[in-house]
């Protein structure tokens, strides 16, 4: 089933994590800026594979509010990035800003 429905965004936008860890939070946006893993794994100095588990652990606390069998995949993880920068994600945000 593809996310990207009209009725999947929505649910999307409204689907607030502010329980989410800040290290799964920043990994979101580090992946969003652009960073490749290894270069997340640098920056917050953990493995890629531990980069790559966590990505794991976002899109399925991504899932949670999407019908059985739709697919979170990095374009699905960059748009709900984008709608939560704001809200639930504003500490990871304020964080890495200051990291800058």
């Amino acid at each position: 089933m593809a996310v990207e429905t009209l009725e999947n965004l929505a649910l999307l936008d409204g689907h607030c994590l502010h329980g989410m860890k800040v290290s799964i939070k920043r990994v979101l946006i580090l992946e969003c800026d652009g960073k490749t893993h290894t270069e997340i794994a640098a920056l917050e100095r953990v493995s890629e594979s531990t980069v790559e588990h966590w990505l794991r652990t976002a899109s399925s606390e991504i899932a949670l509010c999407l019908p059985p069998g739709a697919r979170v995949t990095k374009v699905v993880r960059g748009y709900w990035v984008g709608k939560h920068a704001g809200d639930c994600l504003a500490d990871a945000v304020v964080a890495l800003r200051a990291a800058g």
